[in-house]
Order: structure tokens, then C-alpha cells, then sequence
């Protein structure tokens, strides 16, 4: 009824409401439009609309009320219809809610009942993730959240109010992403320096210098004075210094084939990001520890097994903004000496480690790891070796101190999205034919750079001697 609403204007009168007097209010079926203009007169507040109001309200009082109960009024007339009053100090914004926040209140009306949520995840470990949640309650004070795991299904199990799982389920499946993975290519190799530096002078290759970080550098030069073209357009990684990754292989090929470098292992693994992994080559000795001899004469020997070889630890981390991954490696390289101390055996260990950000690609040389061996070698001659009294006169033993080096490559290669390690392993065949190819060309342009260096100087000495020279 109109009057009704002339009257609701009337009362609302700022001259009524001067000095803040409180006055008996009440209207039906007014439009929200005009409570929120003249609710705006009698608080002297401009008030912004950002939405489409509409909607009408009733009001009846049996008391009088003062200017800030009729800002309540106001501000939950709104709220019923999905709209917020936010105060801004000097004026008023009237928004719609958001959908999210409609919901909730909607549920926390109707149904405010308990249920309970089973979320199987995917990526992140239940253990985990039970962790980061345990916090989020504490702080959000949740306090009839009961929150579970069962480890064997790596599910998450959730009691409480409808509004509140809904939070945690939202949470829960932003953080159960997909992790990148990397594939960590490694070669363990064995340098016979005096031969490096032989090879090097024949083919243009600097020696290895080993820093006080530990990081082995060899520089290549093999396709230095020569330019060898191949087509590197086939891979579908991104490398970014994919002509030296294919260089550097090469080298190694090549010190390889000349017998100065021994491939010892070349071991590969599938890492997830920030998580760390082990490669371990070595092998499970037994040592003797102590013996015991009985009343009888018995003696009795008790053994431990113990690993020796060269360990592996590898923590990578993608930095995703530039293609890069950052790297923390420890390597430790345990073995048995032929001395003793108190009837034990004396071990020997090193351990080399550090950081470093490579990019995708992007190989790592760690050396340091110096291996002093005693070899024995027995030379005979069949059959005279075995005669009587003159049998020692055809045998020879030599006992020999070696000194190994033990440099190890490791190479990281992200993983792009939406693909295998089997794409991968199809990638790392093509690099290895470039490799082979860079390597064929290479030598075989050295050795016709060489020979016509020679074919010169033959040239030049004939001449002089032609002349007399």
C-alpha cells in the first residue's frame, strides 16, 4: 500500500532524526530502493550501489530507534536478499555477495548437519598434506573438524559441517598438483690425466682442472677450428646449450675410444621435483671384526658386511620461470685400504658437495674424488714356471700403486608436461647419433687438417734442400 510507504518516508525525515532521537518506525512492503535512499538522508552517508537492487521488506517497531539500529536494519534488510553493506569510512558500498559466500550461509541455514568426505589424491602423500590441513584448522579454528588419513589408499578422510569441507576439499586438491619430474642422467667415469693431456694436444681438447668446490671442469674444443653443421631441429627438448651438451659427450666418446677415460657406470634416474634420490655403485664386502678362541683350541671369526663404492645423492628443483633447475648433489666415495689397525681393516672415505643451477640440459662435472690403489701382478711363463729349482726364473710379480680419478657427469633433463619417461629415453637416442656423427666428423677433419700440415712442412724441407739450403 502506498501510504504505507509515504509514511516510512515521513518518519525517516532527517529533521526527526536530528540529535540522533530515536523514533517508532515501521513500513511493509517497501522497496529496498527506497530504504537505502532514505536510509542515506537520515545517516547524512553517501551510498554507493554497485548492483541491481530489488527485492521489498517489512519493518515493524515497537520501539523506537535510534540512527545506528537503523543501520542494522539497513544492513540485514540487504543480507537477506544477497547484498552487503561495506562501510568505507566516508560513504557506503551496497555489493552482491558472491556466489561461494551465499552458498555458505544458505548451507549453515538449511543444512548444518555433519557429513563425512573421502578425497583419494593423486600426487601429494596423505602424510603431508594431513600436516599443512592440521595448521589450516588451528588457525581458522575449526574446531569440530576431524581430520584422518588412511596411508595404504593415500586418502584423506574429513568430518564436519558441509561449508567447512568444502573449504578443505578446495585446499586439498590445489595442493595434490602435479609434481615435474626430472630425469637425472649420470656418468661415472675413471681419467687417466697423462692420457687427457696427450689426447688433448692431438685433438684440441684442455685438460680437467678440479676447483675447491669439487666442480670438474674439461672444456672441448673439437669443433673449434673446424666447423661441423648438423641438424639439431629433430630434438624436442629445450636445451639451452644443447651444441655443447652434444660436444661435451662427444669428448667423452673420444677419450673413451683412446683408452684415457674408463666408463665405470652410467646409471639413470626419474626424480621428482624437490625430492631427493640415490644412486649407489659400489659393491657389499665382508669384514672381519673380531674372533674369539674357546677353551678347546676353536676359534671362532665374526664378520660385518659393509658397502663400499661411490654413493649418490641428488635433490633437484625445477625453478620454472627460467628453465632451470637447481641442483644439490653430495657424493661419497667409501673403500678399504690393504693396511690394518688392530687386526681391522682401515677404510677410506671422501665425500664432495654442493650447488648448482644448470639449465635444462645443462651438464655438471664433479671431480675430486682421488682413489689410490695397490694392484699385484703375476707373470709367468706356462710350463717352464712350473719346473723344479729354475721354475722362479720364469716367473715375475710386480706390485704396483695406482691412482685413480674418478670424475662424475650429471646431466638434468626436464620433463615437459603431458609426457613419459619414454619420450625422454627417444630424445636422449637422438642426442647420442649427434654425438657419434659430431665425432666421426670432427676426427676425421683433424686428420686431414694434420696431414696437411705435415704434407707442408714435407713440402718446405724438400725445397730447401732443392735450393741448397
Amino acid at each position: 500500500m502506498k501510504y504505507f510507504v509515504l509514511y516510512s518516508l515521513l518518519i525517516f525525515n532527517t529533521f526527526l532524526f536530528a540529535e540522533d532521537l530515536k523514533k517508532e518506525v515501521k513500513f511493509k512492503n517497501l522497496d529496498l530502493n527506497e530504504l537505502i535512499k532514505v536510509s542515506s538522508k537520515v545517516l547524512n552517508k553517501n551510498i554507493l550501489v554497485k548492483a541491481d537492487i530489488k527485492g521489498k521488506v517489512d519493518f515493524i517497531s515497537v520501539k523506537p530507534i535510534s540512527k545506528n539500529q537503523l543501520l542494522e536494519v539497513l544492513k540485514n534488510s540487504l543480507e537477506s536478499f544477497g547484498y552487503e553493506l561495506i562501510n568505507k569510512n566516508s560513504f557506503y558500498i551496497i555489493n552482491e555477495k558472491k556466489e561461494e559466500e551465499k552458498e555458505e550461509k544458505t548451507e549453515e541455514k538449511i543444512e548444518p548437519k555433519v557429513i563425512t568426505k573421502v578425497i583419494a589424491l593423486k600426487n601429494i602423500e596423505v602424510k603431508q598434506l594431513k600436516k599443512i590441513l592440521q595448521k589450516f584448522k588451528s588457525i581458522n579454528k575449526y574446531e569440530k573438524l576431524f581430520i584422518s588419513s588412511d596411508d595404504e589408499s593415500n586418502s584423506l578422510i574429513l568430518i564436519g559441517k558441509v561449508h567447512i569441507i568444502k573449504k578443505i576439499e578446495s585446499l586439498a586438491k590445489k595442493l595434490d598438483k602435479d609434481e615435474p619430474q626430472i630425469f637425472l642422467k649420470a656418468k661415472i667415469v675413471e681419467l687417466n690425466s697423462n692420457l687427457v693431456n696427450k689426447i688433448g694436444l692431438k685433438y684440441g681438447l684442455l685438460s680437467g682442472k678440479t676447483s675447491n668446490s669439487g666442480i670438474f671442469t674439461m672444456a672441448s674444443n673439437l669443433n673449434s677450428n673446424e666447423a661441423v653443421d648438423f641438424d639439431i631441429s629433430s630434438i624436442g627438448l629445450s636445451i639451452p646449450t644443447l651444441k655443447s651438451s652434444i660436444s661435451l659427450g662427444a669428448t667423452l666418446s673420444l677419450l673413451h675410444q683412446n683408452y684415457a677415460l674408463k666408463i665405470v657406470s652410467e646409471p639413470s634416474i626419474l626424480c621428482i621435483n624437490n625430492k631427493k634420490s640415490t644412486i649407489y655403485v659400489g659393491q657389499s664386502i665382508s669384514l672381519k671384526t673380531s674372533s674369539t678362541t674357546t677353551s678347546g683350541g676353536n676359534t671362532s671369526y665374526s664378520f660385518e658386511r659393509k658397502d663400499v663404492g661411490l654413493k649418490l645423492e641428488v635433490k633437484p628443483k625445477l625453478k620454472r620461470d627460467d628453465n632451470k633447475v637447481r641442483l644439490y648433489i653430495n657424493t661419497v666415495l667409501e673403500g678399504i685400504k690393504n693396511s690394518t689397525t688392530n687386526n681391522q681393516p682401515d677404510t677410506t672415505k671422501k665425500s664432495v658437495s654442493t650447488f648448482a643451477v644448470v639449465s635444462n640440459g645443462e651438464s655438471i662435472i664433479l671431480g675430486g674424488l682421488v682413489e689410490n690403489r695397490n694392484e699385484k701382478l703375476d707373470d709367468e711363463v706356462p710350463y717352464f714356471s712350473s719346473l723344479p729349482i729354475i721354475g722362479n726364473l720364469f716367473k715375475h710379480k710386480n706390485n704396483s700403486s695406482k691412482q685413480s680419478n674418478l670424475v662424475i657427469v650429471i646431466t638434468p633433463y626436464i620433463i615437459p608436461k603431458n609426457k613419459d619417461i619414454t619420450f625422454i629415453r627417444e630424445e636422449l637416442a637422438k642426442l647420442k647419433r649427434l654425438e657419434d656423427l659430431l665425432l666421426i666428423k670432427s676426427t676425421q677433419n683433424k686428420n686431414v687438417h694434420n696431414e696437411n700440415k705435415y704434407l707442408k712442412l714435407h713440402n718446405q724441407r724438400v725445397k730447401n734442400l732443392l735450393e741448397g739450403r
